[in-house]
């Protein structure tokens, strides 16, 4: 081969292989704001730069509400950015109900209200287990209850896992089996932290595991 034609094909590909390493910084996130409209972003260990596809948590000040979600995205470079909506009177929820259908709810300290997004735990009565979960969720002014269905039979939970998703099991003493409604605590491996609480329970025979988010 010429070696005019030897530069000239080496010239393409360093060419090729730059643009296409310029593409991929392109698409990387540098850190977020710490504050955007309304929103505050929860205490994460920063990184240097975040991938495509990646995301941060913010939460709202106190009087605002999440309309889409807390998450901010890294799409194409850039930071999509949840939005904090002014939280109005009627979108507050009441206390919530002691009692619901076969289910009571856990021990808690009274609010003069809730905020949107706002989540109390139930209990199932002795016979019944959740359909999905024991949240009560204030939403848009009202509670959304969770339902509290007939066994068959009493359903028990083996053993939990000793690890879930960044979380560890918190030492305690262990069961051959447990009961419907039984709970269990996590914590979270460093640079993570709780999405609703640290609680496993026993559901249906399986166990609910708690979500660790970055």
């Amino acid at each position: 081969m010429e070696p005019s034609l030897v530069v000239l094909y080496l010239f393409f590909w360093a060419s090729v292989y730059t643009s296409a390493y310029d593409v991929g910084e392109n698409l990387r996130c540098r850190d977020p704001k710490r504050v955007i409209n309304n929103a505050i972003l929860r205490r994460i260990n920063l990184k240097a730069y975040y991938q495509e596809g990646g995301a941060v948590q913010y939460k709202c000040k106190e009087g605002y509400y999440l309309e889409n979600g807390p998450l901010a995205t890294c799409t194409g470079g850039k930071w999509n950015y949840p939005q904090c909506i002014p939280l109005v009177e009627t979108l507050r929820c009441p206390n919530p109900e002691q009692e619901i259908n076969n289910a009571i709810i856990k021990r808690i300290h009274p609010k003069a209200y809730y905020l949107e997004g706002a989540t109390v735990q139930y209990k199932c009565k002795a016979g019944y287990n959740f359909e999905n979960g024991p949240q009560a969720t204030c939403f848009r002014g009202k509670w959304d209850y969770p339902q509290c269905i007939m066994l068959a039979q009493n359903p028990k939970c083996p053993d939990p896992e000793r690890q879930i998703n960044n979380g560890i099991l918190k030492k305690g003493n262990l069961k051959a089996y447990y009961q419907e409604g039984s709970t269990i605590l996590y914590k979270c491996k460093e640079g993570f932290y709780f999405e609703n609480g640290p609680e496993a329970t026993c559901s249906a025979g399986q166990w609910i595991y708690p979500r660790c988010l970055q």
